[in-house]
């Protein structure tokens, strides 16, 4: 995968497509969102913790700055040795943007920063207190990497958080990476199932996975997906457009139906037949029940939808 990280914001909102606009379907009857159970296997984890001065003017850490005020950064690491052939694992955040991409074979880590801003040193540390992190990497009968960032009540608006995730480019992961506010952009990973959702952001998802749940709210939802084996693709943004590039070959046969609130779509897929009308289109691969690869995808936005050969440039900002 080659190309540029793409910004992206949205939250999901499932709309049905009219049947008129169906076609055939694979044999696909597993929720896209289940993420399996734990997987046995060798694998360690380990949490360190650091709460530290900085200076808010110039740390790209975006904590609100007012005059005179300080600012610390409280940062929780989650790292470990991983063997496994496929990685379950869920973070969920209060707020902030989550990075995720692949890493060298063996090991995984999880970074958390916490930016917090008071009046004085003491009470910015007061703030970053208030955050906890919840987490784990065993269940019974195996690993299951959990991370949930949550909030006490303070100056909220005075705190900032970001996280950034890598894992082994070897391990299959079947993963949900959650904001309720900020970006979430995840990239050349390969998944059996992966869900990338904030409530307010952007969200970019360019990997290798059989099923795939997008939600958003915002800017744009850019997905990229290379389907592994056959399976689903939910993309929602109820407030803004989406573009879905997609492979066109020889193995994969695609089953689209988009569909726009208020905007249109547009779908610059060749090796198939398109109907619909300007604001609801359905795509269909020559031969779909032949194809190696199915992949039934149903997109879902507020305004444009585009849906296009992964291999051409083009596409939305």
């Amino acid at each position: 995968m080659t190309e540029a990280p793409r910004p992206t914001a949205i939250l999901l909102v499932l709309v049905a497509v009219g049947g008129c606009l169906g076609g055939d379907e694979p044999a696909v009857t597993r929720d896209p969102r289940d993420l399996g159970p734990p997987e046995p296997g060798p694998m360690t984890g380990g949490l360190q913790e650091q709460t530290r001065p900085y200076d808010c003017r110039t740390d790209p850490l975006p904590v609100p700055v007012m005059p005179n005020r300080f600012c610390v950064v409280r940062s929780f690491w989650l790292a470990g040795d991983v063997a496994l052939g496929r990685l379950p694992m869920s973070l969920t955040l209060f707020g902030g943007n989550i990075t995720v991409g692949a890493g060298p074979a063996g090991v995984w880590n999880v970074t958390v920063e916490v930016g917090a801003s008071a009046a004085t040193d003491a009470a910015a540390r007061d703030e970053a207190r208030r955050v906890a992190l919840a987490w784990s990497h065993e269940e019974a009968g195996g690993h299951f990497v959990r991370a949930n960032l949550t909030r006490g009540d303070g100056c909220g608006f005075c705190l900032s958080v970001r996280a950034n995730v890598v894992v082994p480019a070897n391990v299959l992961l079947s993963a949900s990476f959650s904001t309720l506010a900020g970006q979430v952009q995840v990239r050349d990973v390969e998944a059996l199932t992966l869900v990338a959702s904030s409530g307010a952001g952007a969200v970019s998802v360019q990997v290798r996975a059989r099923d795939l749940v997008v939600e958003a709210r915002g800017r744009e939802a850019y997905v990229r997906h290379e389907a592994t084996a056959s399976g689903r693709v939910e993309v929602k943004n109820d407030a803004g457009p989406i573009e879905y590039a997609v492979l066109e070959d020889a193995r994969h046969g695609q089953n689209v139906q988009a569909s726009s609130e208020s905007g249109a779509v547009e779908v610059r897929l060749r090796d198939g037949t398109t109907n619909g009308n300007a604001s609801a289109k359905a795509f269909v691969t020559h031969g779909f029940q032949g194809r190696a690869i199915q992949t039934t995808a149903r997109l879902e936005a507020a305004s444009n939808v585009l849906v296009r050969d992964a291999a051409l440039l083009g596409g939305g900002g």
